[in-house]
């Protein structure tokens, strides 16, 4: 199968930091900012994955440098 046909791949990234952001209501919004091997940056990515919120709300963390899935329309968007 070829990569195109995927709309998500797994990237392995040297460093993940998260932080996390409360909206008007009070609710936590989870962003990551990405480094990948060749040094690259995608900065304040939106977190979606339900169960990886739910870790993240319960105080875990990952440990760098580790595995993530993300859209594939967002690794072209690394930047210097």
């Amino acid at each position: 199968m070829l990569l195109s046909q995927f709309k998500c791949i797994t990237a392995y990234t040297l460093e993940l930091e998260i932080t996390q952001e409360l909206n008007g209501d009070g609710k936590s919004k989870w962003k990551g900012t990405l480094v990948n091997s060749f040094g690259y940056k995608l900065e304040n990515v939106s977190i979606t994955d339900p169960k990886f919120v739910k870790r993240l709300e319960s105080g875990k963390r990952p440990q760098n440098p580790c595995l993530i899935t993300v859209g594939k329309w967002l690794l072209h968007q690394f930047q210097e």
